[in-house]
């Protein structure tokens, strides 16, 4: 193997990757951070741990203010609050003494001058400590102590990063490393059987196609999207969502008006991040660049005798920065009982997708796919939804019908957040 590629591993899940050895990633496929996997780092915290006694945590202590000094190092910075767990734990009188042994120990080496890569280069020998942090990391969240769970819940060492590309390929254990971590995009080289053993699963359940290049659904992470396909996935899925919505509360029919802006070229300056499962835009476009074009949809709906609950099972937008859609229909169509609906929502962009990774995939140009991007950069929406007359049997139980529509919706919700 190339001696600057080095086999990682995940502190939390079984993920191995090769990848160059000079940096820490954070696992792509749970957000855990990964460790080189080399036994001598294992080895040497577990002989250092049985050396610990409370002499020693007194002296990583007193150190406290040159640790944190540290912390502003890479890679050190990307582990920062699991340093600062170790220092509350060896403080805390409730915690036991092995977790703390456990701390010590993983802390000695930001203080040791004898690492097993000088500290003096480096990057490379900060490497190592982080390593060995992360490996005591692992081992301290095993314990079942109780005075550790408020440390496992307030730990957020896990980074939220640029997009992540999988590049799906039946070549993937030839390549001489498969993993890629860079601040505009990440790219994860599989293999199909991968895709199945990580429990990702191709929107709609379709088919994974090999070689072809997916990302994530930007609400759901075990979901991925063909990227040559995306923004038109993505918007149709939002649109049959509303039907279904719609449908669910007696729609009869719905008149779908849609005015796209799509630029002529790429001068338009496009600010599109996908984070903390939001999607926000800024942008901003010369009028003279756009071409504004209209389309409508029509459908309508057979008889409505009773609410059909089982949609709410797929729902994902109405939890998202799109629930303008939405918002207070439920109440307005079981209390008010309307019979007309009509609801105007503009999106800043069609393009779903972080339009710096876009540049990214293209100028990578993974497998020489043809990849082409939807040039619609703002979308407005009107709904117009006419309902039937509420059934007397919704009339008799609105209350209990009410509830239990926010009761199923609320733990859709709760799924989606934990996705």
């Amino acid at each position: 193997m190339n001696d600057k590629i080095v086999n990682f591993k995940c502190t939390d899940c079984d993920v191995k990757i090769r990848a160059n050895k000079i940096l820490t990633y954070t696992c792509p496929n749970c957000g855990g951070v990964l460790v080189p996997e080399d036994d001598k780092y294992i080895n040497r915290l577990d002989n250092d741990i049985k050396g610990v006694d409370e002499k020693e945590i007194k002296r990583i202590l007193s150190d406290e203010g040159k640790i944190k000094k540290l912390l502003k190092k890479e890679p050190l910075k990307k582990i920062a609050e699991v340093i600062t767990v170790f220092i509350n734990i060896l403080k805390d009188r409730e915690v036991g003494f092995m977790p703390k042994a456990i701390a010590a120990a993983a802390l000695a080496y930001l203080i040791n001058p004898i690492d097993i890569i000088s500290d003096l280069i480096p990057v490379i020998g900060y490497l190592d400590d982080a390593a060995v942090l992360m490996i005591g990391f692992s081992y301290i969240m095993k314990f079942g102590d109780a005075a550790l769970q408020k440390y496992k819940k307030t730990v957020r060492y896990k980074c939220q990063l640029s997009p992540l590309i999988y590049s799906v390929t039946y070549n993937s254990s030839n390549l001489i490393y498969n993993y890629e971590e860079e601040s505009k995009r990440r790219i994860w080289t599989i293999s199909p059987g991968e895709v199945k053993k990580y429990g990702l699963k191709l929107i709609n359940d379709g088919l994974i196609r090999v070689p072809e290049v997916y990302t994530r659904h930007p609400y759901l992470n075990k979901t991925i999207v063909p990227v040559n396909e995306f923004d038109a996935i993505l918007s149709n899925d939002m649109m049959l969502e509303q039907t279904n919505f719609s449908k669910m509360l007696g729609a009869k029919s719905i008149k779908i008006n849609i005015r796209d802006y799509e630029e002529k070229n790429k001068k338009i300056s496009n600010n599109l991040d996908i984070k903390n499962k939001t999607v926000g835009a800024d942008t901003k476009f010369d009028s003279n660049n756009i071409i504004v074009t209209d389309s409508n949809y029509y459908y309508e709906f057979g008889t409505f005798e009773d609410i059909n609950f089982d949609y709410i099972k797929d729902f994902v937008w109405c939890f998202t920065n799109f629930n303008n859609l939405y918002n207070g229909l439920i109440s307005a169509r079981i209390y008010n009982e309307i019979k007309l609906n009509v609801t105007k929502v503009g999106f800043e962009s069609n393009n779903l997708m972080n339009y710096k990774m876009r540049a990214e995939v293209e100028k990578k140009n993974i497998f020489d796919l043809n990849i082409k991007f939807s040039k619609i950069v703002k979308r407005d929406i009107e709904l117009v939804i006419e309902f039937y007359d509420l059934p007397e049997s919704i009339k008799q139980k609105k209350d209990e019908i009410y509830t239990k529509l926010n009761s199923l919706m609320e733990t859709r919700k709760k799924e989606i957040v934990s996705l």
